[in-house]
């Protein structure tokens, strides 16, 4: 999937990866920060807003491996 404008990136709380002037982070759309709602990241498991300049494109997270590959033993 091609990386996609930020105006399309869903605003539901759901996680995207989204890029900025800092490169590509993890993040979700919070309604409830700020006057309009803001790029939040968890960062040590408390959540702040996205630093740096507003992301400009969005991608959806891949999904999680099925497993975990075996480790080869020695």
């Amino acid at each position: 999937m091609e990386w996609q404008p930020i105006e399309s990136a869903p605003r539901d709380g759901s996680a995207v990866l989204v890029y900025n002037d800092r490169g590509v982070h993890r993040c979700w759309w919070d309604e409830e920060w700020g006057t309009d709602g803001f790029w939040m990241i968890d960062v040590m498991k408390d959540d702040f807003p996205l630093r740096g300049t507003l992301p400009t494109h969005w991608l959806p997270l891949p999904a999680p491996p099925k497993a975990a590959p075996e480790q080869e033993q020695a």
